[in-house]
């Protein structure tokens, strides 16, 4: 309708004729006008007016263009990140009513509305009624599934179990609702489906719902946990205010915007500093079950998309360059590999190392050994154990289901106690807790606060604290009992403290630590420090910069640290720097993971966290992946592979100590190795008429190409990411790095020569067409900060003649169906689209495998695909002999 008087658009709703002599629907009517018109909030419907017309009641609102949460959920694919956005709208809203003493009491994705500029809008305050009104719930629940069943079918399954039961009903009701909508934007399906309306309430009051991982196996831990806490039966097990869960929604999809790993959750995992799974790292986890969903393409207006990617090309670049240099450098964002170690770095004596393996679960995720070095706690499955190290007699202390997440352990200097940050159920920030060595009770010794180091007489402590916005980092002080706390130094913005656990100098006078400099990005940005506790001071301990790292320890000596961190590898090395010149070098070799270290009082053993990754790979004698049978055993690590015309198989494999390319044929016989420089490499190709490889190195972007026999190695003259051939050999088209646009595409000829800029727009990770006409790249979508479009380019380059968007969250490098009419890409699996538009078909792979899909390639004859599988199994060690 058109306000004539204001001249803007309203809608108008209307109480049907038949129900306005029904006192109990006129009061709803009339209270939700009163309801809504109370508050005062942008993601809440305004209320223009209420009246009567002819004896009919009707409410005048804003009129929203858009469409309902029920039909985004239904019809759209949304990342994790416009998930969150939209929860944490609506949880600020509720937030709001809930301050004015309002409960809405029906939040379900048909009362959500989300507007085309992805606003989000609660309506039909029906239900809601003030709270010093609410004496109980039966006249909102059960009275009315009563008198209108088929109205309410949708309803109970976002009912609360007080709701169901006719209990009272409070705040934590619409904290309930909004987590089953949550789960259901995150798994595409409601917890508590049900055949009718008695099953589902009957499933809302006593079933679990299934972890979100059953379904979408690359959401953070975290995600979880606030779905755990949000579905509570109890509800005093829920959040306490609606502000508490929209606190930690904003703590996710901060980390999933910031932080340089996509999936590592808010709760900062201080000085674990191992990497998760390698898939989730890379942002992808390639589920193995079915799944039935489908997702449709869609073909957007060339010319208009091409223009907005032209006009935000650097805003584009600036935004995605954290994952695309994850995505590139290491196996195309489907696989991390660990790389060769580089000749021109310092290395620790590798060869004397020696390392003693102290767990054997495979699933130890962290640890730490005491002073004397005789204990070592640890945790496996979020329990924590202590075992004897020379018995191997252990006792766990801390039972699973006593935290829903805790981390950073450390023993007192006396060895009595075990400090670790934790969270409990009601909780919604880490807390320091510390527990008797040999098992008692658990105590808090702070609130709000993560990483704990002893001053060198056990009196106080050092741990670190964030502030809400999340991008300032301080280190406070404190008494070993919690007491007496104060700041020590804070940084924020670009140049911040990471969030590590600070460690003691053993003189007492410093306190180590790491430094986080965003305005290195896309280069390496952390790099350890030492704090000055008489001034606040710091000082970087040398010019070595890294990607990531987990943690740092003072040897007792005074003069050196150690630390577990990430150069320009894979691989969480342990490295050793001296105070105060900052010279370094690396202690452990680039092969294994090495995270959560941890130092005895004489300085002679280190423990640490041994994680290992190792794939295989799978052929399958046609175009299914679901019958490929494994050629190669789960010993080594691959980074990418590629086939022959004569259908045998080049890959990147670690199984002699290096990274180094390998042919074998396709049933795993005859392997022969073909280089041996021991640098890193990723992601060979082959040309179709056999006779060349081209490969690059993920660490510094060099390109090269070898003949098939691994003869004439040729060093490209421009470097690049991504290289494949043409079909008909005489190009080498890949993406590079330009300041005034960022990643977009190019060619060279084959062999190298002057080369070509294909676009003049952000795309990446391009494919030539099997007939050699097209490429599909990789299109930025500014708008939605993601790379969910797909351009069909001229093999010349230019405009796109067609864009594809995919369902948010897909990644990787596309193919090209066999046949040229499809491509394929990772979203949840591998799936297969129709370019001229239509539904995608998923490819299954072999049941019953829990490890994670990593990388697949078609033959170059169209006949078959191979497909890599990867696991991993981590384990603490006790490394003695390293200095």
């Amino acid at each position: 309708a058109q306000d004539t008087k204001l001249n803007r658009k309203v809608a108008i709703k209307f109480l049907n004729e038949e129900f306005s002599t029904d006192a109990d629907k006129l009061d709803r009517f009339v209270q939700e006008a009163q309801s809504v018109s109370a508050l005062n909030h942008p993601h809440i419907l305004t209320i223009y007016e209420i009246g009567e017309v002819d004896g009919t009641q009707y409410i005048a609102t804003e009129l929203i263009e858009g469409k309902t949460l029920r039909e985004h959920i239904e019809g759209d694919d949304m990342s994790l990140v416009e998930t969150l956005k939209i929860i944490k709208q609506i949880a600020d809203a509720l937030s709001a009513a809930h301050e004015a003493h309002i409960i809405h009491r029906d939040i379900k994705p048909e009362n959500i509305m989300i507007r085309k500029d992805g606003y989000a809008k609660i309506l039909d305050f029906g239900l809601a009624k003030p709270v010093k009104h609410l004496s109980g719930g039966e006249d909102a629940t059960v009275q009315l599934i009563k008198t209108n069943p088929g109205m309410v079918m949708g309803s109970v399954r976002y009912m609360s179990p007080e709701q169901a039961r006719g209990k009272e009903t409070d705040a934590r009701t619409d904290i309930w609702s909004l987590g089953v909508v949550l789960y259901e934007m995150v798994t595409g399906r409601n917890p508590f489906v049900a055949d009718n309306i008695g099953d589902s309430m009957v499933a809302v009051i006593n079933k679990e719902p299934e972890e979100i991982s059953q379904y979408v196996s690359n959401a953070p831990d975290f995600l979880q946990e606030i779905i755990s806490k949000t579905l509570q039966k109890d509800a005093v097990n829920r959040y306490a205010e609606m502000e508490d869960f929209a606190s930690d929604i904003k703590k996710l999809r901060f980390e999933l915007e910031h932080n340089s790993n996509e999936n590592k959750t808010v709760r900062l995992e201080a000085g674990s500093g191992e990497n998760e799974t390698v898939i989730q790292k890379a942002g992808v986890q390639l589920t193995t079950e079915e799944q039935n969903d489908q997702t449709k393409t869609k073909i957007s207006g060339t010319q208009a998309v091409v223009s907005g990617i032209r006009q935000h090309k650097l805003g584009a670049a600036a935004a995605f360059i954290v994952a695309v240099i994850v995505l590139s450098g290491f196996g195309y964002g489907l696989y991390k590999f660990i790389s060769g170690q580089d000749e021109t770095k310092p290395v620790g004596k590798v060869g004397e190392l020696k390392s003693r393996r102290i767990t054997g679960d495979g699933k130890t995720s962290e640890s730490e050994i005491s002073p004397d070095g005789k204990l070592l706690a640890y945790r496996t499955e979020n329990s924590l154990r202590i075992k004897q190290i020379e018995t191997n007699s252990e006792v766990e202390v801390v039972p699973k289901d006593e935290f829903k997440y805790f981390a950073s352990l450390v023993f007192s200097p006396d060895g009595n106690f075990i400090y670790f940050n934790g969270e409990k159920e009601q909780e919604s920030i880490p807390s320091i807790y510390r527990t008797p060595t040999l098992g008692g009770r658990t105590e808090k010794i702070l609130s709000d606060g993560w990483g704990v180091s002893f001053s060198p007489d056990g009196k106080q402590i050092a741990f670190a604290r964030g502030n809400a916005d999340g991008v300032e980092q301080s280190y406070y002080i404190a008494n070993a009992d919690g007491t007496e706390q104060r700041k020590v130094v804070s940084l924020r913005d670009k140049t911040r403290f990471f969030a590590i656990p600070p460690s003691w100098s053993p003189d007492g006078k410093f306190l180590a630590a790491g430094l986080a400099d965003d305005s290195l990005l896309p280069k390496p940005r952390f790099v350890p420090i030492v704090i000055s506790l008489s001034d606040g001071t710091y000082q970087k301990l040398g010019e070595r910069h890294f990607l990531d790292w987990g943690g740092i320890k003072w040897h007792p000596d005074g003069r050196t640290l150690y630390f577990n961190g990430k150069e320009s590898t894979d691989t969480f090395q342990i490295w050793e720097f001296q105070y105060p010149n900052g010279e370094s070098r690396a202690v452990t070799p680039p092969l294994i993971n090495y995270g959560s270290i941890s130092l005895t009082a004489d300085g002679q053993s280190i423990s640490a966290i041994e994680s290992k990754y190792t794939s295989s790979i799978w052929i399958s004698p046609d175009t299914d992946p679901k019958n490929a049978k494994q050629v190669m055993p789960d010993s080594f690590r691959t980074n990418g592979f590629a086939w022959t015309p004569d259908g045998r198989i080049v890959y990147v494999s670690d199984q002699s100590g290096d990274q180094e390319i390998w042919i074998m044929d396709k049933t795993g016989e005859n392997s022969k190795q073909l280089t041996n420089d021991r640098k890193a490499k990723s992601n060979p190709f082959v040309s179709a008429d056999g006779g060349s490889i081209v490969y690059f190195n993920p660490f510094n972007g060099e390109m090269y190409q070898m003949d098939i026999d691994g003869g004439n190695l040729l060093n490209l003259p421009e470097p690049g990411l991504a290289p494949t051939f043409s079909p008909d050999g005489k190009w080498i088209i890949y993406h590079q790095w330009i300041s005034t646009i960022g990643f977009t595409v190019f060619r060279m000829p084959r062999g190298g020569g002057k080369s070509e800029r294909l676009t003049d727009y952000v795309a990446r990770y391009p494919r030539y067409s099997p007939d050699g006409k097209y490429f599909v790249c990789q299109l930025s979508d500014q708008k939605a900060q993601s790379w969910d479009r797909l351009a069909i380019v001229q093999a010349a380059g230019g405009i796109p003649e067609k864009i594809l968007e995919l369902p948010s969250g897909s990644i990787g490098i596309p193919r090209w169906t066999p046949d040229g009419k499809g491509i394929t890409y990772f979203n949840k699996g591998i799936r297969a689209m129709p370019i001229d538009g239509g539904e995608s078909k998923k490819l299954e792979i072999p049941e019953n495998r829990s490890t994670g899909l990593q990388d697949y390639e078609f033959s170059l004859d169209g006949k078959q695909i191979g497909i890599t599988l990867s696991k991993r199994t981590s384990n603490a060690v006790l490394i003695t002999n390293f200095r």
